[in-house]
């Protein structure tokens, strides 16, 4: 097959898992002998990557501009007249494509890996929450007009079902691991406990909930150390917690990392902690330390509980007392630790590319069936 993609960014250009995911998707595509090609907004280059044609069309804001839309508009109608496949991969661009998608006369699939892009209402008052909410009418309008859509996780697709989509028009596949991540891990035999957080440090992560837990783990836990691995927004409000609580000797801050080298670091930890306060649509990091045979502790919002698919491993979302009793738990037994990581490595290998892109490739028959019917 001949199979385009639509995204805001692609590979080296990241924002998150959703660019990880969508390389990952491309190219064990093209490794299995399809043609992928990907339109995208980060520049203005074309370029051959891992043997995926990439074209990079112009560099995009927070918002398309009309002249953008038109051109971008244009461009996957007369791209998608060479394919068998249109795959949308971005919120971004979906009440765009929306519009589109009556001219395109080809099968058209949407990746759901977010919620919808839609404006404030409860905050507005007259004029302006009439134009919020007929805005947030007219994306989701558009948005229901693109055919079939690949949520990746059960979240995504409960919350677009409360939106008033359709429950055929859904189809749950979750990302895929790269294959590095399911070589043999490594035991890790340092004597200090290294609790760790890998992510974007944005309030909504809950990151502070996990530095305050730390000041009841290191009364039990003197040699304890959390590392914070990321960057984001509210880094200098958390290093100033940190220093307010007097854990300078137990929390280390450490800038993100590259993702090639993100192996180690789950490999140098004894326990992973998740601690987000909103629903998290999947949580990539979630199954990569889950692959690498260590124990994650995640909170009860969203997707995470479902991923760990263990009880004893989610605390309620925002109660430093619970995440710290829970850390302390696994801290204990080193014969515990190794027994739920063995157990999360197995789960993990559900996400292996071999049992997910198949998923995806019958949602393509499908929709190629059901377009030419």
């Amino acid at each position: 097959m001949n199979i385009l993609f639509l995204s805001k960014r692609y590979y080296p250009s990241f924002a998150g898992g959703g660019e990880i995911s969508l390389k990952l998707l491309c190219e064990s595509l093209q490794q299995k002998g399809h043609e992928v090609t990907v339109i995208c907004c980060d520049g203005e280059k074309n370029e051959v990557i891992n043997g995926v044609q990439i074209k990079r069309v112009f560099e995009a804001e927070e918002k398309l501009t009309l002249k953008q839309k038109g051109q971008l508009s244009s461009l996957i109608r007369k791209e998608a007249e060479k394919g068998d496949i249109l795959h949308l991969y971005n919120m971004f661009f979906y009440d765009v494509m929306g519009m589109a998608i009556p001219r395109i006369k080809k099968p058209v699939v949407a990746t759901l890996n977010n919620y919808p892009i839609l404006r404030n209402v409860e905050n507005a008052k007259g004029v302006r929450k009439i134009k919020r909410s007929l805005y947030n009418k007219a994306y989701l309008s558009n948005l229901k007009k693109i055919p079939h859509f690949i949520c990746i996780s059960e979240t995504i697709e409960e919350h677009y079902l409360n939106r008033g989509f359709v429950k055929d028009q859904l189809t749950v596949i979750p990302n895929m691991l790269e294959p590095r991540f399911l070589t043999k891990p490594k035991a890790r035999k340092a004597a200090k406990p290294i609790i760790r957080y890998i992510g974007t440090l944005y309030a909504k992560k809950g990151v502070d909930v996990l530095i305050r837990a730390m000041v009841i783990i290191a009364k039990k836990y003197p040699s304890a150390r959390l590392i914070i691995t990321g960057e984001g927004e509210e880094k200098d409000h958390l290093i100033k917690l940190a220093k307010d609580l007097k854990l300078q000797e137990n929390i280390l801050f450490e800038e993100t990392v590259g993702y090639k080298d993100i192996i180690k670091r789950y490999e140098d930890s004894d326990i992973l902690i998740h601690p987000g306060l909103w629903k998290e649509p999947f949580g990539r990091t979630i199954f990569e330390a889950m692959a690498r045979a260590r124990p994650i502790i995640v909170t009860d919002k969203g997707e995470p509980p479902k991923i760990v698919d263990r009880k004893d491993l989610v605390v309620k979302a925002g109660d430093e007392k619970a995440l710290a009793t829970k850390i302390q738990e696994l801290l204990k037994s080193k014969i515990k630790r190794d027994a739920i990581g063995k157990d999360l490595r197995k789960k993990a290998e559900k996400y292996a590319v071999e049992n997910v892109l198949g998923k995806v490739l019958r949602v393509y028959g499908n929709i190629r069936h059901k377009c030419w019917k």
